[in-house]
């Protein structure tokens, strides 16, 4: 069964995305065992964007994020639309998460 509350998880995180990937989002879901964090960076229209984890911790308060986006090293003149997002999955918490920037 744990299989497919892996494909469960793959189809939830998919349709967050895809209803949202236009425009840049922050997002969290909790099923029993874990918490995923889902940022998207809306539409680009080139390839190559990376997404760092600066910073990721748990306080009495909450759990706090701090994400990067890098642009690409460097831009071709074709344009090719891509919707970069990072998914994060941490234990199961009732704890609110904190994007800081």
């Amino acid at each position: 069964s744990s299989f497919l509350n892996s494909v469960n998880h793959i189809s939830t995180t998919t349709q967050i995305v895809e209803k949202r990937k236009e425009q840049p989002f922050k997002v969290t879901y909790s099923d029993n065992q874990y918490t995923y964090i889902i940022i998207g960076y809306g539409r680009q229209n080139h390839q190559g964007y990376s997404i760092k984890v600066n910073n990721l911790y748990e306080t009495k308060n909450g759990i706090y994020i701090k994400t990067e986006f890098q642009g690409p090293k460097e831009y071709s003149n074709s344009e090719n639309v891509t919707y970069p997002y990072i998914v994060v999955k941490i234990q199961q918490t009732d704890k609110g998460v904190i994007f800081s920037e």
